[in-house]
């Protein structure tokens, strides 16, 4: 389940300090060999390698060996970005039936949180591979995780994350004077979603 990702940092530009965090919520570990991370608009990566994410674990993905802390995976940030207005995060996998869709995310700047410097993180009461589809489902990261002397990132990488609870309630003033965000629909390939996951601490 994809649980969290850092879009715009900025105490690092987007090739060292971009990432995102899958969640596996079973307790066995899942290789993704021959899986593949891609967005709608022709930016692919491909596992080529055994990348073991651990039963329960929150694995990182990052553009850079250094974004602030230690991820367990780096990609190349030339074939795989994380657009700042909108995009999509699709992890699919082989299997005996053809290619599956484990998760897939597809966020904005409205409906999602679009705030410079901080990650968006899924409420850990939604870590759900259809849940993690609805942006009032995710948070503004808050925990600092790296900083320079004017600039924070923040986010909780590699860690289970908080409820959005309060987060939600301070916003929603502003939220009540914009008009809804559309709505945004994707269709699966298959009958199941996997997992990117990890809320923010508040």
């Amino acid at each position: 389940i994809i649980t969290e990702f850092m879009k715009n940092p900025q105490v690092l530009a987007d090739n060292g300090g971009e990432w995102f965090e899958i969640h596996n919520p079973w307790p066995f570990s899942y290789d993704l060999l021959g899986c593949y991370i891609y967005d709608l608009g022709g930016d692919v990566y491909e596992f080529t390698a055994s990348t073991v994410v651990d039963p329960y674990q929150y694995a990182t993905f990052a553009s850079g060996a250094a974004p602030g802390f230690t991820p367990d995976f780096t990609y190349t940030y030339s074939i795989c970005q994380l657009a700042n207005a909108a995009d999509e995060i699709v992890l699919e996998c082989p299997s005996l039936l053809g290619p599956i869709m484990i998760d897939s995310v597809i966020y904005d700047s409205t409906a999602f949180p679009n705030v410079t410097g901080a990650s968006a993180s899924l409420d850990s009461s939604s870590i759900d591979p259809d849940l993690n589809d609805v942006g009032t489902s995710w948070c503004a990261g808050v925990a600092i995780y790296n900083s320079n002397a004017t600039l924070n990132d923040r986010g909780t990488p590699g860690a289970a994350g908080y409820f959005c609870i309060r987060v939600r309630m301070q916003t929603a003033p502003l939220l009540q004077q914009q008009t809804d965000p559309a709505q945004h629909q994707h269709h699966r390939q298959d009958s199941g979603e996997g997992f990117l996951t990890d809320a923010v601490a508040d």
